[in-house]
C-alpha cells in the first residue's frame, strides 16, 4: 500500500461510502413513497449529502489529521452527483414503463361512489402515479353499498366493509381511500 498517507486514503473511502449509505437511509431516500414523487427524492439525496459533508468535516476536525479536504469533498461531490443522476435515469425508465401500463401497483379504491369515480379517473388518466385501479369498494350517496357492476370499467366488489375481501380477491398491493 505504500506510504501511511495512501493507507489513510484507502481506509477513508470505504468509511465514507458506509456513512453515505447510512445518511441516505436516515434521509429516507430509500423509501418507496419517494420513488416518483416530484423532487422529494432528490431533496432526500441532497439532505444526505449535507449530512455526509457535516460528518466528514467534524471527523476531520476532531481527528486533526486525515485526508485532504479537497479529496473528501471531491468524493462527496461524486457520490451525491452519481446518486442524483442515477435516480433521474431510473425515474425516467420507470415512467416509461408505467406509460406502457407496466410496473403498476394493483389498487383497490374505497369511498363514496362520486369520490371513488373521480379517483379512478385520476389514476387511469395519469399512469405516472403507478397505481392501477382493479376494484372499487363504494357506497352510494346515501351510504348504501353500490349496486352498479363497475365504475369506469373497474369492477365494484361491494361496500367499504368488503375491502379486505376485495384486496384478497384481486390481489391488490395498495388501497386508495377516496374522500
Amino acid at each position: 500500500w505504500g506510504t501511511p498517507q495512501r493507507l489513510t486514503y484507502a481506509l477513508v473511502l470505504p468509511l465514507i461510502v458506509v456513512v453515505w449509505i447510512l445518511a441516505l437511509a436516515l434521509a429516507d431516500a430509500y423509501g418507496r413513497r419517494r420513488l416518483t414523487i416530484g423532487s422529494e427524492q432528490l431533496r432526500a439525496v441532497a439532505r444526505a449529502g449535507l449530512v455526509l459533508v457535516a460528518v466528514v468535516a467534524v471527523v476531520a476536525y476532531v481527528g486533526g489529521v486525515g485526508p485532504a479536504r479537497a479529496y473528501l469533498f471531491t468524493v462527496v461531490g461524486v457520490l451525491v452527483t452519481s446518486a442524483l443522476v442515477a435516480r433521474l435515469v431510473l425515474r425516467r425508465w420507470l415512467r416509461g414503463h408505467r406509460a406502457n401500463g407496466q410496473l403498476m401497483q394493483r389498487t383497490v379504491v374505497i369511498g363514496r361512489a362520486d369520490s371513488a369515480k373521480a379517483l379512478v379517473q385520476s389514476l387511469t388518466s395519469d399512469r405516472s402515479q403507478g397505481l392501477l385501479p382493479v376494484a372499487v369498494c363504494a357506497t352510494d350517496l346515501q351510504g348504501n353499498p353500490m349496486r352498479a357492476a363497475s365504475i369506469d370499467d373497474v369492477p365494484v366488489i361491494g361496500g367499504p366493509e368488503d375491502a379486505i375481501r376485495a384486496i384478497d380477491l384481486v390481489d391488490a398491493e395498495v388501497v386508495a381511500v377516496a374522500s
